[in-house]
């Protein structure tokens, strides 16, 4: 052991026996002893430092860090009478452990600065075990060389001495899927002694297959794990209904487009990033257009098609006149971009049963003469554009009718 000597010592050079764990100073050999060459600092020097040490008490472990330019950490605690005393210093400098830390140096000291311990535990946790009699002790980190890192110093008075596990960062000894838990095992660095954790199951990784649905059959989405054999099926309806949101329009000279509504099996309405709509034709002038409807993406697959078509609108009666047995009727002239030629229609009842119906067919003439009716009878007469298109015939509506009493 090495007697740094108390705080009245003077500055200078002395040679003392020691121990020969001792690294500090300059070695020689007198009588068959070692003495190491050591220098006392000027007064104060050295209690100055210890008298800064951090009190012990109440903190049984101390996770403590010597920095860059950071050379000693000082430490004390006091007894009040003779106590079983145990210190446990632990490095973390072997590179097999979790965090590397400093190679330093253990040295514990009486409150005459006697030194009790001298220790540079190498790669291992280092124990010092003594029942001392009453005063204060100090305790020295330092390091061998170098460098910074961490330790761990721990402090009982108690019989047998706490232990505080030190854990290193756990080793998997089985792996967690998605059908079981997995387990962890940790170890004390100090101590070996191991704990368990359970991991928690992992999710299902699912693999996807979409057969698309069509407007006659269903589709569906099967999810199975890559891992286990859960799998989970859902169904996409069948496409149920393509519905144009009108059917028939009148003629205005302008381009008109129906909506158009997908509605499924459920009656749920398919949303229109899963189709596309055309259009043939002009969808201005009188004639039926055709309305394409093709399925696309992820879910739907094939097509529909519908149409809707344009009518003349409706003329106007100008002018109804009472003829000897008969009348005289005339409309509003159209073009022929909507009309091929009229209809003239009359009936002696208001509802138009059993009516009669004169085609003109000329969209030039919008006059009509008819006569040989009954004399003193009232008619009603209402008249209607056509038009013909490839061969089909396209109506407007009737005009309101108007009433007429023939003369005898």
């Amino acid at each position: 052991m090495l007697f740094v000597g108390k705080t009245d010592t003077q500055a200078a050079t002395y040679t003392l026996p020691v121990s020969d764990s001792w690294t500090d100073g300059e070695l020689t050999q007198q009588g068959g002893y070692n003495f190491y060459r050591v220098t006392i600092p000027e007064a104060g020097t050295l209690t100055d430092s210890f008298s800064a040490a951090m009190p012990l008490s109440g903190i049984p472990t101390i996770h403590g860090m010597l920095a860059q330019n950071e050379d000693f950490d000082y430490y004390r605690f006091s007894l009040s009478q003779e106590t079983p005393v145990k210190i446990r210093y632990i490095n973390y400098y072997n590179s097999a452990m979790p965090e590397p830390g400093v190679d330093g140096i253990i040295d514990i000291y009486t409150s005459d600065y006697v030194v009790l311990e001298h220790k540079r535990p190498i790669n291992r946790d280092f124990l010092f075990e003594k029942t001392l009699s009453p005063g204060t002790y100090y305790i020295k980190i330092s390091k061998f060389y170098g460098g910074s890192g961490k330790y761990i110093l721990q402090y009982s008075v108690n019989t047998p001495t706490p232990h505080y596990h030190v854990w290193d960062s756990g080793k998997i000894t089985r792996k967690a899927t998605c059908t079981q838990t997995g387990e962890k095992v940790y170890t004390c660095l100090t101590c070996k002694e191991t704990k368990k954790e359970v991991l928690d199951k992992i999710p299902h990784k699912y693999r996807t297959t979409i057969v698309k649905a069509t407007t006659k059959a269903n589709g569906k989405i099967t999810h199975k794990c890559t891992g286990c054999s859960s799998t989970k099926t859902s169904i996409i309806p069948y496409i149920k209904s393509c519905k144009l949101s009108r059917t028939v329009y009148t003629y205005n000279g302008r381009k008109q487009l129906p909506s158009v509504t997908v509605t499924d099996a459920k009656g749920k309405r398919i949303s229109a990033s899963n189709y596309s709509v055309t259009y043939y034709g002009s969808c201005k002038t009188v004639g039926t257009y055709k309305v394409m409807i093709q399925f696309k993406g992820n879910y739907y697959t094939g097509s529909y098609s519908s149409s809707f078509k344009i009518n003349p609108y409706a003329p106007r009666i100008s002018s109804l006149k009472a003829l000897r047995k008969g009348f005289s009727v005339r409309w509003t002239k159209q073009s022929s971009s909507i009309a091929s030629g009229y209809q003239v229609q009359y009936s002696t009842r208001r509802d138009f049963r059993g009516s009669k119906t004169i085609r003109v067919s000329s969209y030039k003439k919008y006059s009509l003469y008819k006569t040989k009716l009954s004399p003193k009878r009232r008619y009603y007469v209402r008249v209607r554009t056509y038009k013909t298109v490839s061969g089909k015939n396209y109506y407007s509506s009737w005009s309101p009718a108007k009433t007429i009493i023939t003369k005898k």
